[in-house]
């Protein structure tokens, strides 16, 4: 196979990846780095999902793990305005689930099973419910203590409804009058940086996003989105250092890995530090799949890059580039 598929694959990967994330803090619809339906083909795949009540607190943009308690890589999806959530396809079996806040503190863990189609859970948290400490989050006194006022509560609220009908300009207003208020609202700084990145103002976006991290360090969504935007403009040495920040914290972040492999690809890094991250990344993101496969091709595992170029074939994210990517994968059947 030609050498120049490395880079042709590399910048389809990029594009696609970054043109439209969805998947930031407050918003409602589902985003390509959450798993749903066509993302996952393994066996006795079912679905779950649940709500919950907080006693009167918005949960929307929260974010509910599944941790396989034998370890291994944890499932993430966020929480809709209406407290439900829901995981498209999941293998079956026993998990913890564990629910952060917009901060990234955790404020609820428990053991589920998830043994039919369609499993459910109702979470009931006590008014008032103090965050706890767990292994992927910590809780910072400053943070615990602080109170948001009422009047920076409700303009956040209105951008995130706004958010959710795509009125960017009409949401970025409102959480720039939420920051007016209380100027260390980490929440209103992570969904300014959404409407930003819906705008194309990508230097406003990132100002916001780092501001988030900066403020709450731990927030994963936080640092999440940081690590998306730095990969849509192309800096990969900043986003491979994001990455390692929420990784040396033992966070499973799937965006995180991503991120960290792109770096070492773009700059010649370890090869199988790459693998691990992509392999990590690529069943939730299924474009980590492409890369991955592109990575063991030019390692010389033609028959292991076959099996993840016709995984990442069977997702709906192919589409766009799918005459191309079928002529590549005759090649490494050749």
């Amino acid at each position: 196979m030609p050498r120049t598929w490395s880079s042709v694959i590399l910048a389809f990967m990029i594009a696609i990846s970054c043109s439209s994330p969805n998947s930031f803090a407050g918003q409602a619809e589902r985003g390509p780095w959450r798993g749903d339906a066509g993302q996952n083909f393994r066996d006795s795949a079912i679905t779950f999902g649940g709500e919950i009540s907080a006693g009167g607190r918005n949960v929307a943009g929260w974010t509910v793990e599944l941790l396989p308690p034998q370890g291994g890589m944890a499932l993430s999806t966020d929480v809709r305005g209406d407290g439900s959530f829901e995981f498209g396809w999941i293998s079956s079996g026993d998990y913890k689930l564990r629910l952060t806040d917009g901060r990234g503190s955790v404020v609820h863990e428990e053991f589920v099973s998830a043994n039919g189609n369609g499993s459910w859970v109702s979470i009931r948290l006590p008014q008032g419910a103090p965050a706890q400490r767990g292994q992927s989050a910590s809780v910072s006194v400053r943070e615990l203590s602080r109170k948001v006022p009422r009047k920076a509560h409700t303009e956040f609220n209105r951008g995130i409804d706004d958010l959710r009908k795509s009125k960017f300009t009409a949401a970025l207003a409102h959480f720039q009058a939420a920051l007016a208020v209380d100027p260390e609202f980490a929440d209103a700084h992570v969904n300014a940086g959404v409407a930003y990145f819906k705008l194309d103002q990508y230097a406003q976006s990132l100002e916001h996003f780092q501001k988030a991290v900066d403020l709450t360090p731990e927030n994963r969504l936080a640092n999440d989105n940081l690590c998306i935007l730095l990969l849509k403009l192309r800096r990969y040495s900043d986003a491979g250092l994001a990455a390692d920040r929420i990784l040396k914290r033992g966070e499973g972040s799937p965006i995180a890995h991503f991120a960290a492999a792109v770096d070492l690809i773009v700059h010649g890094g370890s090869r199988s530090r790459a693998l691990d991250h992509l392999r990590f990344a690529a069943d939730t993101i299924p474009k980590a799949r492409l890369l991955l496969a592109q990575t063991l091709s030019d390692s010389g595992r033609r028959d292991d890059a076959v099996r993840e170029l016709e995984t990442f074939l069977r997702s709906p994210d192919a589409d766009s580039r799918r005459p191309e990517l079928e002529t590549w994968l005759a090649e490494l059947k050749q």
